[in-house]
């Protein structure tokens, strides 16, 4: 694939201080390909939009009113009008080394069927506690691979599994499956890899391509944001219809924290695992029984 230029987007609400460590990360990129640099900011209160001014990017404001997970990463497709690739991240994601971007790149501009790639994310080791850590180890494993539909019966939903907290598309293949639904503001990213996968196109998940990214959510926030998920899962069965279901990756996520503690010998954190993932289950069932 000929990639004359690379765009990148973050979309930005109060960033915060991490900001300077998230710019830092994209400033030292090993790339030798022009990259147009681009957020759209929903608001900010704080110095979000100068930090990012600073560095290279150029700034498009809409009010919060106005932000959709889909609908504002579609804007930003258009705006990056010149650009064949496009990776797309979050404004808490920090990019590790100075390969990551090219990392990311490398199938997506080698394999013509590759439509979209994803890097690996890491938990912080000071930040994340060890649910985080395990989680993302678990959905974000040291080994490359790319996913088609061939891949369904083995992997079931995981075959569509992805993230765009850092991601990048093939902006020709995207604009031909439609790109992100509008009316979503959820698993943007789960709902396109799942289009595209229909469609006939491949998803790579680049292990290489690390970056970190912690949360260190409250049961609280766990149970919202699961409730979301079911949510999303309910309006889009279709995805499951295809796929295979959501909860079954759940409790292999269960089973796989379980043995963990047992085999580290952290039996007191048995306890919370269970308060843990019954909260999540708890809010991924209103959510899938309430919908929108």
């Amino acid at each position: 694939m000929l990639v004359k230029k690379i765009g990148l987007f973050i979309p930005t609400l109060n960033a915060g201080d991490l900001f300077h460590e998230v710019l830092k990360g994209i400033s030292v990129q090993n790339l030798d390909i022009p990259i147009r640099k681009l957020i759209i900011d929903s608001g900010s209160k704080d110095e979000t939009t100068a930090m990012a001014t600073r560095n290279g990017f150029e700034v498009v404001e809409i009010n919060k009113s106005e932000f959709n997970h889909g609908g504002t990463r579609n804007l930003a497709v258009e705006i990056l009008d010149d650009c064949e690739i496009i990776v797309m991240m979050t404004q808490d994601v920090i990019i590790e080394n100075a390969s990551s971007i090219k990392e990311l790149l490398s199938e997506i501009m080698s394999n013509d069927n590759v439509f979209m790639a994803y890097g690996r994310q890491i938990a912080d080791d000071q930040k994340g506690n060890w649910f985080e850590k395990r989680a993302r180890l678990f959905n974000y494993p040291p080994e490359s691979m790319v996913k088609s539909i061939s891949d369904v019966e083995k992997l079931g939903v995981k075959t569509v599994f992805a993230s765009n907290a850092f991601a990048a598309y093939n902006v020709e293949k995207f604009k031909a499956i439609g790109g992100f639904p509008s009316d979503v503001n959820f698993s943007e990213d789960m709902f396109i890899a799942a289009r595209g996968v229909l469609s006939g196109y491949s998803i790579s998940y680049e292990s290489k391509a690390t970056v970190l990214h912690t949360h260190s959510y409250s049961l609280k926030e766990e149970y919202r944001r699961y409730m979301e998920i079911g949510k999303f899962h309910k309006n889009q069965k279709w995805i499951q219809e295809a796929f295979g279901r959501n909860e079954g990756e759940g409790i292999k996520s269960v089973i796989n924290e379980l043995v963990s503690l047992i085999s580290e010998g952290k039996i007191y954190l048995i306890f919370h695992l269970l308060l843990l993932n019954l909260t999540k289950y708890a809010g991924y069932k209103k959510g899938v029984n309430y919908g929108d």
